[in-house]
């Protein structure tokens, strides 16, 4: 092997280079699967985080079941090992992340000083809030071990590609696979998310103690170091759908790729 290609970008490897293949969510098994057929022994070292409800086969890379919609312990030590597997990695290395929706419950790690079931409590409120998916991960990113480009400042610094799946309007990466890119939300704009939605006196002392200070600002990463590759984007869905949807002989049109809120709502505005 002289390298990989992703896309229109090539990752060269020498025969030292380590390729690694992390990550979690409800689509990465499927990412990860295909990988494994592309890559084969290629692959030095795997883990990834499904559902406990996930459909699975044996991969070559371990597959770790967790817990979602709500972070648990096992969430927690899935993502402790998913870091200790990134942080040996060196320059000559290639981290493959496949961190795809549902991530910010299957692999879950508090800061230091926050309880796991602080935590869970913060995603609870976060997700009966009725605040879009980009103000709760602000918040998320900034209570987190693991989330807001911590994983690839662990890494650092081996390469890391993104191979990821959009399931937000506007296909916004750091909400879509933000353990491994940089964040664009600072920890004020967390602070001022949970103000705005009246929920700052409501999370536990821990998460307003951890927010209170320097260690929930985010880590800055070298651009150079990370590519993203979009496997699927919502125009993308929206497209195959329509082809589907005329092969069986129903006409279709798209209306948005932006829509945002309560399924039953939209469905009627529809």
């Amino acid at each position: 092997y002289d390298g990989i290609r992703v896309g229109a970008e090539e990752f060269a490897l020498s025969e030292r280079s380590r390729v690694v293949v992390v990550g979690a969510g409800k689509a990465t098994f499927a990412v990860a699967t295909a990988l494994e057929a592309k890559l084969g022994d290629r692959i030095d070292a795997g883990l990834i985080a499904v559902r406990h409800d996930q459909e699975t086969v044996p991969l070559g890379i371990e597959v770790a079941v967790s817990d979602h919609p709500l972070p648990s312990e096992r969430s927690a030590a899935v993502a402790e090992r998913l870091l200790a597997m990134v942080e040996p990695l060196g320059p000559e290395d290639l981290v493959l992340a496949c961190f795809t929706g549902g991530s910010s419950a299957l692999a879950s790690l508090p800061p230091a000083g926050v309880p796991v079931a602080d935590k869970r409590a913060l995603h609870e409120l976060l997700l009966s809030s009725g605040m879009p998916i980009a103000a709760i991960n602000t918040v998320r990113k900034h209570v987190s071990r693991i989330k807001g480009g911590r994983l690839a400042a662990a890494a650092a610094p081996a390469r890391v590609v993104n191979l990821t799946v959009s399931d937000v309007a506007g296909d916004v990466l750091d909400v879509i696979t933000d353990p491994s890119v940089q964040d664009t939300s600072t920890v004020a704009d967390a602070r001022a998310v949970l103000a705005a939605y009246g929920l700052w006196e409501q999370v536990p002392e821990s998460v307003r103690e951890h927010l209170a200070s320097a260690a929930a600002e985010s880590p800055r990463l070298d651009p150079a170091r990370i590519h993203t590759e979009l496997l699927v984007t919502g125009h993308g869905a929206c497209e195959a759908m329509i082809a589907a949807a005329e092969t069986a002989g129903a006409p279709a049109v798209q209306l948005s790729t932006s829509l945002e809120g309560e399924a039953r709502e939209l469905g009627r505005m529809v």
